[in-house]
């Protein structure tokens, strides 16, 4: 039962930890740039008349004897108010240098240190204890942060900074320790949840060393560094995630020991784990062939997805199981009775209230942040998975994030599901049917 309340910790602090975009960030300083341009430049006109002024006072007061005192009060006045202008443009110019000035990142290694571009960062050779900074400060400050982790972007994409860059040792392969914290849990718990991953997967859905997997959410790699152990030379294994850092390095480590391990990069927009995304989860297809796939796993994924998404998902695996596929996809199942005993006996670490309506049977946890969790009532489920093509294998399994089940089966709720019995061709996410190009368009990938 610990095992099982620690699954559902881990999953449900998933995704949480509210933050803001970065594209609003971006367009709030090419905003405030804009705004401080056009405030020094009446700053600047406004200074001008007031010397201007000034200088025409000082010849009246020559020649205007008698009024001269009280030109020269008007002069001390407009010298002051000149005083003031040329502090509020200093304080302008540096603030407009700041905004001008290219963003790096300080990393320092003992003695050493270096100062490197944004677009630099995923090919520098950390080491393990390596301090990080986003520089400069007050521009970093705008930054959202996430985990700890400052988001930085470059041209195309976002870049997660750690302050201290950590190195995990795992069988073989050194694991950026931010990247594994985007998992739910950390290095304490990583083999270990991985491990307890595929024995549920097994013990629900059958394995087998020559099965080709597929796993939506794959993330750092934590359950597919455990599907080495299992997969022989005739199986395959396709990981995919919106996080580009995770499949970067999955790309960069796992393929080049293991070519039967592949990594796939969604740059699906998400609030939450690819703010920077430019497109949306219903633009991509599965990279693979229809009919080719004989397990597909999502461990806390529909939990972090709307409606649209979700069929989106499903839709795509009705067209790549094989005939007797599976799938294993974790979620939060709205009841009343959950909803209750989350208050009482919660493992999720925030509060499960899921009071927010986003569509019929599916509601949200944030009103700021609705992807941060997700819940599904029964009916929306089976809603989804009839109209993608799909049925239920077996009743749900048991949930542990609620603290409703004392004989939970993993952490969250489970649909284990497979192709309908009638299915000839899965619709696609507009109702129509896929053509026959989808499956080579998406071999190709």
């Amino acid at each position: 039962m610990r095992n099982i309340r620690a699954l559902g910790r881990a999953a449900a602090l998933r995704f949480c930890p509210p933050y803001r975009r970065l594209n609003d960030v971006l367009r709030e300083t090419i905003q405030r740039s804009a705004a401080l341009e056009q405030a020094r430049a009446a700053l600047a006109a406004e200074h001008a008349a007031l010397l201007q002024r000034n200088a025409e006072l000082l010849r009246q007061s020559t020649t205007l004897q008698p009024a001269g005192a009280p030109l020269d009060a008007e002069r001390t006045g407009l010298q002051a108010a000149c005083a003031t202008l040329e502090a509020r443009q200093a304080a302008l110019e540096a603030e407009c240098a700041m905004l001008r000035e290219p963003v790096r990142i300080r990393i320092t290694r003992g003695e050493q240190s270096w100062s490197i571009d944004p677009a630099a960062f995923e090919t520098f050779g950390f080491e393990d204890g390596d301090l990080l900074q986003v520089t400069p400060i007050e521009k970093a400050a705008g930054f959202p942060v996430t985990w700890g982790d400052v988001n930085v972007t470059v041209p195309s994409h976002a870049i997660r900074v750690p302050a201290r860059y950590g190195l995990f040792e795992f069988e073989g392969f050194r694991i950026p320790v931010h990247l594994i914290s985007l998992t739910g849990a950390g290095p304490e718990t990583f083999g270990w949840m991985g491990q307890r991953h595929v024995e549920l997967y097994d013990r629900f859905t059958g394995l087998a060393p020559d099965m080709t997997l597929l796993e939506v959410g794959c993330g750092i790699g934590r359950d597919a560094l455990q599907f080495l152990k299992l997969l022989d030379a005739t199986g395959r294994y396709i990981g995919i995630d919106v996080t580009r850092d995770s499949i970067l390095w999955c790309q960069n480590n796992i393929t080049p020991r293991h070519l039967n391990f592949t990594f796939h990069h969604f740059d699906a927009e998400n609030e939450l784990y690819n703010p920077h995304g430019r497109k949306r989860s219903m633009d991509f297809a599965l990279p693979v062939p229809d009919g080719s796939v004989d397990r597909i796993f999502l461990a806390s994924v529909f939990t972090h997805l709307f409606e649209e998404e979700v069929l989106h998902y499903m839709r795509e695996f009705a067209r790549v199981l094989k005939p007797d596929g599976k799938v294993y996809a974790s979620f939060f199942l709205h009841t009343p009775e959950a909803l209750a005993a989350a208050r009482r006996a919660g493992t999720t670490g925030w509060a499960a209230k899921f009071d927010i309506p986003l569509s019929d049977g599916v509601y949200a946890n944030d009103p700021v942040y609705p992807r941060g969790a997700v819940a599904f009532t029964d009916a929306a489920m089976r809603r989804l998975i009839a109209q993608a093509g799909l049925r239920l294998a077996r009743p749900y399994l048991k949930g542990g994030w609620s603290g409703l089940h004392a004989d939970s089966d993993d952490g969250q709720d489970v649909a284990i599901l497979m192709r309908a019995a009638d299915r000839q061709q899965a619709p696609r996410s507009d109702g129509t049917a896929a053509p026959s190009s989808l499956a080579a368009e998406a071999q190709g990938r």
